[in-house]
């Protein structure tokens, strides 16, 4: 079986920096079945810099591994303000949700890089939305907090602290490491706002028939991504790649490709963007590159890959951009791939002009949600 590595983040390599016109916020983290919440309350600044004074500040990192497999963030803010005898109000929202969904197994045979559904040989796969079962119900879920920290504002010295947050599937084949800082630091070389989550992902045992099991009646040869999990195929020279999901809400932004390695929405006062690394580190000394596909599946969500159900965690009835990605890892058989990405929000002036996203990190400049 492969060693389970699994500790939370090194919380040494945290550098407070200057707080700007970014935000400082409280977090506070509920456990959950499967899940976990962490809230940031502002309790100086807002993420929308409106002029209007806030009455509440917030958003919401939520994950979820129960018949699903989300990380997201919701952002609201309500602001007022009073002038002849008449009160406004100004509320403004952004939701979005980024799902890491399906495992594919494959072996290149069509001659281009990266996974190619229908084209390359598919010898077996996991849906992540399928990893709680009878014999391993829960999701690990743990949190806990860093050292308090301190920064300054407007003259003003305000107390945060670095939330971490982890989640380990049944069986520890996909784990999930969060950081959500209170203030402006660089953490590990990554700089994050307070509206910003650093994540580690890894997958571990992938080719293990003790942390994939095959479910029952389930192969390369049944309808694919119909059930489960196949297994490990024995193909000496087999890949692996994730196949993921982002979307936002037709009503508050677009979504569309920015460049080779992002995605980006627009309209509002709050801008999202998905940007990812091209490599990966392989079995914790080797770096593969990491082949992506970006397809949009606005349209027919229903209908890509296979017909392959996607449970978004929006309202049944509202209406979504989607965008499909399909992330390959060249390696071959890899046991332990590890990822490195971040994830939060922006204004939509901020992200307006020049903004330097880290070489190292897959950035959703964005403010991700599960409404249930």
């Amino acid at each position: 079986m492969v060693a389970a590595t699994s500790a939370f983040p090194d919380a040494s390599g945290i550098v407070v920096v200057e707080v700007g016109n970014d935000t400082i916020r409280t977090y506070e983290t509920v456990e959950g079945i499967n899940s976990f919440i962490a809230t940031g309350t502002a309790v100086y600044g807002s993420l929308t810099n409106t002029s209007l004074n806030a009455i509440a500040d917030s958003n919401i990192f939520t994950f979820s591994g129960q018949n699903t497999c989300q990380y997201s963030l919701s952002y609201n803010h309500l602001a007022a303000s009073i002038g002849g005898g008449v009160i406004n109000f100004n509320a403004t929202s952004f939701d979005a949700v980024y799902m890491p969904s399906l495992l594919v197994e494959y072996v290149e045979t069509n001659g281009q890089d990266g996974f190619q559904n229908g084209s390359d040989s598919l010898v077996g796969w996991v849906r992540l939305d399928k990893l709680v079962d009878t014999n391993n119900p829960n999701w690990k879920i743990n949190t806990s907090a860093s050292e308090p920290l301190s920064t300054q504002a407007n003259g003003e010295k305000f107390p945060f602290d670095v939330t971490f947050a982890e989640a380990i599937s049944p069986r520890g084949l996909i784990t999930f490491h969060f950081a959500i800082p209170g203030a402006p630091v660089i953490f590990n070389n990554v700089p994050l706002t307070a509206e910003q989550s650093k994540i580690d992902i890894l997958i571990n045992g992938y080719y293990d028939e003790d942390v994939n099991k095959a479910s029952a009646g389930c192969t390369a040869a049944s309808l694919p991504y119909s059930c489960a999990s196949t297994g490990a195929s024995r193909q000496p020279t087999s890949r692996l790649a994730l196949v993921s999901y982002v979307a936002t809400l037709q009503a508050q932004a677009d979504l569309n490709i920015d460049g080779s390695t992002s995605l980006r929405s627009s309209g509002g006062e709050i801008d999202a963007s998905l940007t990812w690394v091209d490599n990966v580190l392989i079995n914790g000394t080797i770096t593969a590159k990491v082949h992506t596909q970006v397809t949009d599946i606005t349209a027919k969500p229903s209908k890509a890959f296979n017909n392959y159900s996607i449970n978004i965690g929006f309202n049944a009835f509202a209406s979504l951009n989607t965008q499909m990605l399909v992330q390959s890892f060249d390696a071959i058989r890899p046991n332990l791939v590890y990822w490195d990405p971040t994830f939060g929000g922006e204004s939509a002036k901020a992200s307006s002009g020049s903004y330097l996203l880290p070489s190292i990190s897959l950035l959703l400049v964005t403010l991700f949600a599960i409404m249930f």
